[in-house]
């Protein structure tokens, strides 16, 4: 089952593709043979296992570069010599995976890619990978769309692990791309791709030469909003601190401050988005009268007195006011909050300015 869709009409100056692809409905043999059709500029595909096949591929074209999402029992795939020279297809595959991994080699050399690592794939090399089941994002860069940005053009085989700084950096900017792909206008592709591949080339040259660079023009955004995404996502640790942040992204605490100066520090922007936390929680409608001590401590804050006071400063009200919903009836709004979830990825963007 295929679909296509544009986006990127009008004035809009680069056209925006999306294209869904699944094998949901097909009889077995013939879901596997349509899959092996549809990659077959990338690699021959061959399902293992046991099972009925399954396969899915939502993608997006802009500016010359592919981000897709994908999803697939497991399988080998394969690419030699032979592959290029019969279709021309001298990209880089750029492959983020959420879930499963593969083991294999890549231009003679072991390659072992797990859950939350990144791997750097040149299909101008031999490749045989063995594929657990699997969910991925994917980026496929044209070589010479690649040149340009990339100091390393020999890092066919790059595995960017997840734990690291720069895994973190690289996944958390590839998956904010994906995520906001649908609203782009057009005209702001070209910038949304050169960021991409700045953001991309700076990960995989720092990892070739065993050094950070953060003079690169791109990694400080990025490398904000990984921090962002990070906090968000760990403040339920009672460890998350600024000491906690630089052993994990690798930074000094001198950087780490000059990320937040804006918001007084990295410390109290996490104070702020815990305090932002219990706010919802106690405004959640039908909470049922929950303690406000639980759910200050669950968040971090163990003196109720302080807490009390923090509390009323951001949001106007005390905590026990605010049980319920009640200060929504006079009209409170937190200052500086965020209560939307699905807030675009440029809002963290315009913050690390």
């Amino acid at each position: 089952m295929t679909e296509q869709a544009s986006a990127g009409t009008g004035e809009d100056i680069s056209p925006i593709v999306f294209s869904s692809f699944n094998t949901m409905g097909l009889p077995p043999q013939e879901a596997i043979e349509v899959w092996r059709d549809s990659i077959a500029p990338l690699f021959d595909a061959r399902p293992v296992g046991p099972g009925d096949f399954y396969g899915a591929v939502d993608a997006c074209l802009f500016n010359g570069i592919v981000l897709a999402q994908s999803r697939a029992a497991a399988q080998v795939f394969r690419r030699d010599r032979r592959m290029r020279n019969r279709d021309g297809v001298d990209h880089f595959l750029v492959q983020f995976y959420l879930e499963g991994g593969y083991r294999g080699e890549h231009a003679g050399l072991a390659v072992r890619v797990g859950a939350g690592d990144v791997g750097v794939l040149d299909l101008g090399a031999e490749t045989h990978t063995n594929d657990l089941e699997f969910r991925c994002l994917t980026l496929v860069v044209p070589r010479d769309t690649l040149r340009p940005f990339v100091k390393h053009l020999d890092c066919g085989g790059t595995v960017i692990a997840g734990s690291t700084a720069l895994g973190r950096i690289l996944n958390s900017h590839l998956t904010a791309t994906w995520r906001n792909l649908p609203g782009l206008p057009g005209r702001e592709a070209p910038y949304v791709a050169q960021a991409l591949l700045g953001v991309l080339a700076a990960c995989i040259d720092s990892q070739c030469s065993g050094t950070t660079d953060r003079t690169d023009p791109y990694l400080p955004a990025a490398t904000a909003v990984a921090i962002r995404d990070y906090i968000e996502h760990h403040l339920e640790r009672v460890d998350l601190d600024p000491e906690h942040l630089c052993r994990t992204f690798h930074c000094s605490r001198a950087y780490l401050y000059r990320l937040f100066a804006s918001e007084g520090g990295v410390a109290r922007h996490i104070q702020q988005r815990r305090l932002l936390r219990c706010y919802r929680e106690l405004t959640r409608p039908g909470n049922h009268r929950p303690r406000v001590g639980e759910i200050a401590g669950r968040w971090g804050f163990v003196n109720a007195s302080h807490f009390s006071r923090l509390f009323r400063e951001v949001f106007g009200v005390a905590p026990r006011d605010a049980l319920g919903g009640a200060d929504q009836a006079r009209g409170v709004t937190a200052l500086g909050a965020d209560p939307r979830p699905d807030l675009p990825a440029y809002h963290d963007w315009l913050l690390s300015l």
